[in-house]
């Protein structure tokens, strides 16, 4: 049994501890490769898009309060136990993939520190190290979230507070075009979308959270809206620092790239001071990724859809055979080395997930009126809430450009639905559904 012990400021720093991580350390450079001095506008689209799905996620969760996420609002949306599933199944897979993009972010980063060492190697043990915190129990990551996420915090203020001092409001681009013209900037906004993957663990929490059905809704709304903030000041920034040509080199080189344009600012200590924010805080995400894969799988073999061994909890509350089968499935994707590609898979799973999210507030309008909602997305039509809509149709047009630009990918996630089909059936004949 999960315990109740976060109040709204650990739930909303737990939000903004997994949000600010690789998407601003790692993948800002690569994103700003696509968009150039448009960057600020591709994270300005990814906040819009983020926010619809959050709104939806509030209701969802003022409504059903348990862990498994999307697995048990689809369950009683839809009433099907494979659509649940196969959704469970994908979120999953966002999670393990986003720990192994974070890992591989972090290893670019340490090696720079200590070089010599393998990057794989370095991304395996920072996997490794942090399931084993997990397995010290909610409050212990609490903690330990709480002060990476305020120094994090403090060392991005630092950045932005010293931009503007030397710079000033005149140094800022805002600028609307990218090298790659529009398309370009769509594609850094699939990107940075990534960067604001993160708030919806806290909906796989929700089994330990105090007054859930309060607490939740407003704390994934408030850790949106604070990363946002903190997102489009740093990207602004950060393109008025360095030029287009200087962001693609460092891409090509695997360098830091804020790290660098925080040297060129504050000078090789303040480089090196948001190098180690930069380990500590993806160190601190990959817990966050690794809780919420495991709070999904505990979730799912809570509601019999997963062997009931992943129920299993340590003493201080701690599904550790989740929390284990999650880091090996994660281990040996850092080995592949394409930070971008696991980045996708992770963005394009989260798409899918957001999309029957969505939908998922539109059905349960109609099916269960009645239901208390502590929270309620705004701007409805009598039953029919036009956020959850128009955030369907933004998700599906994202979610299609993705699979057009790179049929591998789509391919691929055929594969792992008919994977997760599989093995669905597989606990169908276990459990006597």
């Amino acid at each position: 049994m999960l315990k109740r012990q976060l109040g709204l400021w650990q739930t909303v720093m737990l939000g903004i501890g997994a949000m600010i991580s690789a998407g601003i350390f790692s993948l800002v450079g690569v994103a700003g490769v696509e968009a150039g001095s448009a960057l600020w506008l591709a994270f300005v689209i990814g906040a819009v898009v983020t926010m619809m799905s959050a709104l939806s996620y509030a209701e969802l969760a003022s409504m059903f309060p348990n862990a498994g996420s999307v697995y048990i609002y689809s369950k009683n949306a839809f009433g099907s136990r494979r659509l649940s599933f196969l959704m469970g199944w994908f979120l999953i897979t966002v999670y393990v993939a986003a720990s192994a993009t974070i890992a591989s972010g972090f290893a670019q980063y340490f090696v720079g520190f200590v070089p010599g060492v393998p990057a794989p190697a370095a991304a395996a043990a920072i996997l490794i190290l942090p399931a084993a915190l997990n397995c010290m129990g909610l409050k212990n990551v609490s903690f330990v979230n709480m002060f990476t996420t305020l120094l994090k915090l403090s060392g991005l203020l630092a950045f932005i507070i010293l931009f503007f001092m030397v710079s000033g409001l005149s140094g800022l681009q805002f600028s609307t075009s990218s090298p790659n013209g529009f398309p370009g900037i769509i594609s850094a906004a699939i990107i940075v979308f990534f960067a604001y993957l993160g708030f919806e663990v806290l909906a796989t929490v929700a089994e330990e959270v105090k007054d859930v059905r309060k607490t939740l809704p407003r704390a994934i709304l408030l850790s949106i809206s604070i990363t946002a903030l903190f997102y489009i000041l740093i990207s602004l920034a950060f393109t008025s620092l360095l030029s287009y040509d200087q962001i693609v080199e460092l891409v090509k080189q695997d360098k830091g790239a804020l790290a660098v344009a925080g040297g060129a600012l504050g000078g090789e200590g303040f480089l090196q001071a948001l190098g180690i924010i930069a380990l500590l805080s993806m160190a601190n995400t990959i817990i966050i990724c690794l809780m919420g894969a495991s709070r999904t799988i505990y979730g799912m073999a809570e509601d019999c859809a997963l062997p009931t061994i992943f129920l299993r909890t340590t003493s201080r509350g701690a599904p550790a055979f989740a929390i284990a089968a999650a880091t090996l499935l994660a281990l040996p994707l850092v080995f592949t080395g394409n930070l971008s590609l696991l980045a996708q898979v992770s963005v394009s799973g989260m798409f899918i997930v957001f999309i029957v999210d969505n939908l998922s507030v539109v059905v349960l309008r109609h099916t269960m009126p009645d239901m208390k909602r502590p929270f309620i997305v705004p701007l409805s039509i009598g039953r029919i809430p036009i956020i959850p809509i128009l955030s369907c149709i933004t998700l599906v047009s994202l979610l299609a450009y993705e699979f057009i630009s790179d049929p591998a990918l789509l391919v691929g996630f055929g594969a792992l639905a008919i994977l997760g089909i599989l093995a669905n059936e597989g606990e169908y004949r276990l459990t006597g559904d």
